[in-house]
């Protein structure tokens, strides 16, 4: 059973890629990671808040210790006032818990690509 809840959920990261429409968006889903890009190596905990911010505990790549860090990952209106901001804080929350389940396996990424204070999420494989 617990094998068949990671499959959803790993499943339910492919068909739900988090990627947060702002004004400065370009509309490219395969942006690369900027320079300004935050790399959380090890997530410790997870949890949201209002106003769409994913709160991160982990260990941040090319730091020693593990810290705490907020990411307003939507503006609230998806850019077209149907939901998509809550979804995208909903999809970013479940990759962070599959970083989390899986230590050393994944790469969690924010990053705004330098133009907005909305930050997109990934995971990536090591």
């Amino acid at each position: 059973m617990k094998y068949l809840a990671h499959l959803v959920l790993a499943c339910s990261l492919v068909l739900f890629a988090v990627r947060p429409s702002s004004a400065a968006d370009t509309g490219s889903s395969n942006l690369a990671p900027s320079p300004t890009a935050i790399v959380f190596e090890a997530v410790d905990g997870v949890s949201t808040g209002g106003d769409f911010i994913v709160r991160i505990e982990g260990l941040v790549q090319g730091e020693a210790e593990p810290r705490q860090l907020s990411f307003r990952v939507s503006t609230g209106s998806g850019g077209n006032g149907n939901g998509q901001g809550s979804a995208a804080a909903e999809n970013c929350h479940r990759a962070a818990m599959l970083v989390l389940s899986k230590p050393g396996r994944y790469l969690l990424v924010f990053d705004n690509h330098g133009n907005s204070s909305v930050y997109d999420c990934q995971i990536t494989r090591r």
